[in-house]
């Protein structure tokens, strides 16, 4: 079961047995409560499960949703502030079509631009908001979630969008982010380019980069390193739905060290010069000298297997190009919104030490049963290739301790025990 909470409401999912039950015992502690099952709203979004899977939309939210009255600013010069009353109501309508942004990822960019004006407001800004609440209550989009069949992954792609301001010497630099699951690749290629494949887009943000750049080599690789840190806690969480919540904090950071957490995470950028610098053989010294460290952390993590691998994409290819700029073609991000990815251009992968050498995952193993104690697992053989399971297994540490270990699926215990 998996649930969620907010003020007196709950959503989740769960075997029906199993939410009769939780529902049951509610009603005991409370009184009557509602239940809806298959379609509901909830802090907005509307949920509707079909037989192949759920849409969660917006669609009566954002009918609601009306564009500000401009009669007043008629003929205005359109970089002149607006009075207060007119920047209040500004203000509320972007908190509405802030909310949005739960289902509808193709327009964080421009809310993102709008806040940066939520103190003062101008006339252009005012008719921004307009043209966007127009937008989004003509063109219905939400999120649909189909199942993925078999183990997943992590993939991550991350981009960033760099411009030079007057007032500000490091400029304004952004990053976007998109999460996505997806099945286990097939092959040695990490996407295969011309083929179709059934995704969830599970996490998507739009930030400005929390260091001071002055390059689109620096914010690129600045937003690759800060995504890293939100793939990898959407990793752990991930792992303990997956793998089991058995493992204490000490463990869990030292699976993170050594790259044994479940799923895998695959990243992708579209910048070629941060690629080809991590890529390189050696770690050459960037035109900005700090930058340097900053390609040996991201090397180290991939040495590590806390990546498995770093690809070079086209900007055709990449789905959160649209989450930094206004400008390019949303489709791409609409396709994955929607459920499906599709890679048309070929990739250049950089894959981690431990997804190709087995006697690395062997010496890396050696050491986490030095720190944890030998670890035994018993395989179950009819869902081995097919499905994530949990075995768990007594182990005994070095000190003589007993210690219960939960496993991943079992396709990573034949690869961790060669």
């Amino acid at each position: 079961m998996i649930l969620s909470t907010h003020v007196d409401d709950l959503k989740g999912g769960a075997r029906k047995a199993v939410a009769l039950k939780l529902l049951a015992h509610l009603e005991a502690k409370f009184g009557p409560c509602k239940a809806e099952w298959q379609k509901f709203t909830h802090t907005g979004v509307e949920h509707e499960r079909l037989p192949n899977g759920v849409w969660c939309h917006q669609g009566t939210y954002t009918a609601a949703l009306k564009p500000l009255e401009l009669t007043s600013i008629k003929g205005r010069p359109i970089e002149e502030l607006v009075l207060a009353d007119l920047a209040s109501k500004f203000a509320s309508l972007l908190g509405g079509v802030a909310w949005i942004v739960l289902t509808r990822a193709e327009i964080a960019i421009y809310v993102q631009a709008l806040q940066r004006r939520a103190s003062g407001p101008r006339v252009t800004d005012c008719r921004r908001i307009n043209v966007l609440v127009r937008y989004v209550t003509r063109h219905q989009e939400g999120l649909w979630y189909e199942a993925v069949s078999g183990n997943i992954r992590l993939l991550g792609f991350t981009d960033s969008a760099f411009k030079a301001q007057e007032e500000e010497s490091s400029g304004l630099a952004l990053r976007g982010l998109a999460i996505i699951v997806a099945p286990e690749r097939r092959g040695e290629e990490v996407l295969e380019p011309g083929r179709a494949v059934t995704v969830n887009l599970l996490e998507w943000l739009v930030r400005r980069l929390r260091r001071v750049v002055r390059s689109t080599f620096a914010a690129e690789l600045n937003a690759l390193i800060d995504s890293i840190e939100s793939l990898i806690l959407l990793q752990l969480v991930l792992h303990q739905v997956y793998c089991g919540t058995d493992d204490t904090a000490e463990g869990l950071l030292l699976k993170l060290e050594h790259g044994h957490l479940y799923p895998p995470i695959d990243l992708f950028v579209d910048a070629r010069s941060v690629s080809d610098a991590i890529s390189a053989s050696d770690v050459c010294t960037p035109q900005e000298a700090s930058l340097r460290l900053h390609l040996i952390t991201v090397r180290d993590r991939l040495v590590r297997g806390l990546i498995r691998s770093l690809s070079w994409t086209d900007t055709r290819d990449m789905v959160a190009d649209p989450l930094t700029k206004g400008g390019v073609d949303r489709t791409l991000l609409t396709r994955v919104m929607s459920g499906t990815l599709h890679v048309a251009h070929q990739l250049k992968t950089k894959w981690g030490k431990t997804a190709h050498h087995p006697e690395l995952i062997s010496a890396v193993w050696s050491v986490f049963e030095e720190e944890v104690g030998a670890v035994t697992a018993t395989e179950t053989t009819s869902v081995a290739e097919t499905a994530p399971v949990t075995t768990a297994a007594e182990t005994t540490s070095a000190a003589g301790v007993a210690l219960t270990s939960t496993s991943c699926p079992a396709r990573w215990l034949r690869r961790y025990r060669r």
